[in-house]
Parts: structure tokens; C-alpha cells; sequence
């Protein structure tokens, strides 16, 4: 099927089903690419922090992927991804004019509320991408955005330039100190935490529990996106489980239908 629709009957956004023309599929670093589909439908239609689900030939499980950037009078759909597996092996092969099957966009994702001026993103290596389409948007709505980016060593870093575009700083750390910074991306910020009304993050799962915790004792309102493996993508079946909770009791959300952005305050985090 080329092309399949999908609603529910509360009027949220439509998830698409398509195939999509192969525009660019670039190599950005060690072992990261660059992927540009062609989808008026899905450019149209997302919202910074939602992903696609890439349908790859003679697996079961389709790949989960964030969505970079939005050119939506191009009528194209950015993706950066790592090569980790079989599926994303096959990913790196595509090339201009190939179709892949792509559903999306899926999953809620970040929001800038009303009032906050200043806005940083904290992001830990392929988590990085999902943060440039949120800080676009964030930048046209008159926000200004800062960036702090880790990286394992100075060959994986990604997208800088693109982030160096929008935001008035962009701090660069590796683990090694490969590009002259070594550190890891949240201690930058905490020099400046108290500049900022609102904090986002995607990355490993120990930055964004020093987001959390850092924004707690700031009393600093933070978004994260969690990193969790997704099967069906659309909360069927909840293999992407999270622990949350809100102001009455522990729950278990779907990071990729509740998700995978939430509020910090709501997620709980294994010790």
C-alpha cells in the first residue's frame, strides 16, 4: 500500500503510512547519516519531538526514528541515525530515488509554553537531532535557544553547523576531548542553568536523570525524550514501557504514544 491514513475519533493529528522518495542519504560522521525523504503529508503534519517508523525489507519490527528537521515548502522530512543493526545497516544503503516505507509522524513530542523566553537543549550524541526541529520551531515562535552537545569523540559529533544556525550558543563537549572540550554536555549548563526558563534533553538515560534532578533543584521547568526500544510504534504493544507517575499515583506510560517526551517531573527512573 503507497499510501494509508490513519485518525481516531478524539480529532488528534493523523499517522500516515507511505512510501517516500529518498532525496539524500548522507554520511555526517563516523557512523551517522543523513536521511531526506519526500512527504508533503508528513512534513505537513509533525511537531518537533515526534519520530517515524521505517519499514525495513524482511524484518518483522519496523525502526523508530526522530525526526530532525521539517522543510515543510520542500515537502521534505529530515531523519539522522545511526548504523547500529541489520535494519539501519540496510538504511545507509538507500540511495536518491529509492522508496522506503515510512509511518509517522508518531508520538508526542515538545512544546514551548507561554511566557518562557530563554530555552536550552541538552543533547547526548544521536540524541541530538530531535532537539534541532524543537529549537526551529521553538526560534520562530521568538524564543532564544542555546545548545550543549556531548559526544563520545570528536568523529561521531553531528549537526553543529545546523545547530550553530538557530541558536545564539552552541557548546560542543567530548568524552575524550577529541575537539578540545572534554566534558560531558550538563556541566557547561549548570554554569548558566539560571539563564534559562526551560530545559530539553534527549540522550542516555544518566543525562537525562541529571536534567531532572538538576531542574528540580532549580525549580526549572524540563522536557526529556526517552531513548527506549519501540516495536509497533503507536502503544499497542508496550514493549516501550515507562514508569511514571502524576499527583495521585505511579503508572506505567507508552513512550511511544505518551511519549516520548515528557515532562521531567513525571518520569521515574530505575535506581
Amino acid at each position: 500500500m503507497n499510501y494509508v491514513r490513519f485518525g481516531d475519533r478524539k480529532g488528534r493529528a493523523s499517522i500516515f503510512q507511505i512510501d517516500c522518495k529518498v532525496v539524500e542519504n548522507a554520511k555526517i560522521s563516523a557512523n551517522a547519516f543523513k536521511l531526506v525523504l519526500k512527504s508533503g503529508e508528513i512534513s505537513s503534519a509533525a511537531k518537533p519531538g515526534q519520530f517515524v517508523s521505517i519499514l525495513v525489507p524482511e524484518k518483522t519490527l519496523r525502526r523508530p526514528i526522530s525526526i530532525c528537521e521539517i522543510n515543510r515548502e520542500n515537502a521534505t522530512v529530515t531523519l539522522a541515525y545511526e548504523v547500529k543493526g541489520e535494519g539501519t545497516k540496510w538504511l545507509s544503503c538507500c540511495k536518491y530515488d529509492d522508496r522506503i516505507n515510512v509511518l509517522g509522524p508518531v508520538g508526542n513530542g515538545f512544546i514551548l509554553p507561554g511566557g518562557v523566553k530563554k530555552v536550552a537543549a541538552i543533547g547526548g550524541g544521536i540524541g541530538s537531532p530531535p532537539l534541532l526541529f524543537a529549537l526551529q520551531e521553538f526560534a520562530k515562535q521568538g524564543a532564544s535557544c542555546d545548545a550543549y552537545l556531548g559526544f563520545r569523540n570528536s568523529s561521531h559529533i553531528i549537526l553543529q553547523n545546523e545547530f550553530e544556525k538557530t541558536c545564539e550558543d552552541v557548546i560542543v563537549t567530548t568524552d575524550d576531548g577529541s575537539n578540545g572540550n572534554k566534558n560531558f554536555a550538563i556541566n557547561p549548563l549548570l554554569e548558566r542553568i539560571s539563564e534559562y526558563d526551560l530545559l530539553i534533553a534527549c540522550g542516555p538515560e544518566a543525562m537525562l536523570k541529571a536534567v531532572q534532578k538538576n531542574a528540580a533543584e532549580h525549580n526549572l521547568p524540563a522536557q526529556i525524550s526517552l531513548e527506549k526500544r519501540m516495536a509497533c510504534a503507536v502503544g499497542i504493544c508496550v514493549v516501550c514501557a515507562c514508569k511514571t507517575h502524576n499527583s495521585e499515583q505511579e503508572a506505567y506510560s507508552r513512550a511511544c504514544k505518551d511519549g516520548p517526551v515528557f515532562n521531567a517531573d513525571e518520569v521515574i527512573f530505575d535506581e
